[in-house]
């Protein structure tokens, strides 16, 4: 890892990486994500009408876009129309797809891990590892928001259910 830029790993619990997440600089939302069978650029951009854009990584070309619709929920428009939803609860962050069917829960437990539970992974339109990837950059740059102390690399622990 570069000491210039903070970068997070998603691991099994066997800690096995199976993505990464890293900032092209440590004062800005702009990152980096990448799997085994992608690599996607993330931005959030706006304060009060936040959002955050996806696009390849080898292109400016945007593919999706997630409007935070208030604190608490976003829709996520992909640029082929295929619709999902973000909503945070007690419960953590929870990802579900266009008939409201839950795809995948990141809970944070503490400041530098989170667990990442897959609720359904072969039905989904999208490639899972970007919805992952995406989450567990929604969870990050919200906790970065609540807590201006952070400064650190988040690793989230990735495991599924029965």
């Amino acid at each position: 890892m570069d000491a210039c830029k903070l970068e997070s790993r998603l691991l099994t619990g066997d800690n096995e990486i199976v993505a990464t997440l890293a900032w092209k600089n440590h004062r800005g939302s702009q990152a980096i994500g990448e799997a085994s069978d992608g690599k996607w650029n993330l931005k959030r951009t706006g304060f009060i009408h936040a959002k955050i854009t996806i696009s390849q990584a080898d292109s400016n070309t945007n593919i999706g876009e997630l409007s935070m619709t208030s604190g608490k929920q976003g829709v996520l428009t992909f640029s082929d129309g295929l619709i999902y939803y973000f909503t945070w609860s007690k419960e953590g962050l929870t990802l579900a797809d266009a008939r409201r069917e839950k795809i995948l829960l990141l809970r944070p437990e503490n400041r530098n891990e989170a667990f990442v539970q897959i609720e359904r992974s072969g039905d989904s339109e999208k490639p899972l590892s970007l919805l992952t990837i995406l989450s567990w950059y929604v969870g990050l740059i919200s906790y970065y928001e609540n807590d201006t102390s952070f400064m650190g690399a988040m690793t989230a622990i990735m495991g599924a259910s029965v």
